[in-house]
């Protein structure tokens, strides 16, 4: 790895941590599998999965740092975390659904916002 190419790393790395706006829904495969999909609010296209929460928020943080680092190579602009207050109407409706229980009977269907520490 060349000294640019480590920079970009250390640089997204550090990006990586500021508190973005991280979904993680349940959904079903074709298959009817339960799987988790994860995004990232801020960065158009960053998306992960796993089989359990865990998994997904893990693959969530790696695939964060990887687009940041596209970026930094591409000379783009990074984009900064929104910052959603508790008194505005986004952040009641993704804290509604965030408080849906997941069970067997009625499945996660409003997406669980996780904020990235």
């Amino acid at each position: 790895m060349n000294q640019m190419t480590q920079a970009h790393r250390a640089t997204a790395e550090k990006l990586g941590r500021r508190l973005y706006t991280e979904f993680v829904a349940r959904e079903l495969t074709t298959e009817d599998v339960p799987i988790y999909l994860g995004r990232v609010k801020e960065l158009p296209g960053c998306l992960a999965q796993g089989n359990t929460v865990e998994e997904a928020i893990a693959d969530l943080q790696e695939a964060k740092i990887d687009y940041i680092e596209s970026l930094l190579e591409d000379g783009l602009p990074v984009p900064a975390p929104v910052i959603i207050t508790g008194s505005s109407p986004l952040a009641e409706d993704l804290f509604t659904g965030a408080r849906q229980k997941d069970t067997e009977d009625a499945p996660l269907h409003a997406d669980l916002v996780i904020l990235s520490v």
